[in-house]
């Protein structure tokens, strides 16, 4: 369960909301944004460790094969192979960072602005952030089913 998952449960915005029924009052305090911010904070710091050593590791790797072609100068199937399977690394890896990204500058973004915000405005902003990814991830699928159906 992710980190605004588990916020907007706890305060219980997840629960379905039944056509013409009662809505159930949210009870917002101003401690929950702070503590949505520490868990955020603490979340930020560990993927920007890890976004340093994934650049890292990037950089390593195309050293590393920029020396083993060097290396294997004079062996043309051999360089073919170092730099196919060093490029379908690389390229992995550059998706990973690429997601890695896009995470920590909605982290950032959230404790750069949650602390200025009233309850009830955190709760709207945390939930379009929320379902903005949820469309995202049932959009990616959807792409993938419609390329399915196409091959059919």
């Amino acid at each position: 369960m992710s980190i605004l998952e588990s916020y907007l449960d706890q305060l219980g915005a997840l629960t379905p909301v039944k056509l013409g029924g009662e809505r159930k009052a949210i009870s917002l305090k101003a401690e929950d944004n702070k503590i949505l911010v520490n868990r955020l904070m603490k979340e930020g710091k560990f993927n920007n460790l890890l976004l340093a050593s994934v650049t890292v590791l990037h950089f390593a790797l195309f050293a590393l094969a920029t020396w083993l072609v060097y290396y294997y100068r004079t062996s043309p199937k051999t360089v073919v192979a170092i730099l196919g399977s060093s490029v379908l690394s690389l390229m992995q890896i550059t998706w990973g960072l690429r997601g890695l990204w896009r995470e920590k500058w909605a982290i950032d973004m959230l404790v750069t602005i949650l602390p200025n915000l009233s309850p009830e405005e955190a709760l709207k902003v945390v939930k379009i952030l929320y379902y903005s990814k949820e469309e995202i991830k049932a959009g990616a699928s959807q792409l993938l089913d419609d390329g399915e159906s196409k091959e059919k």
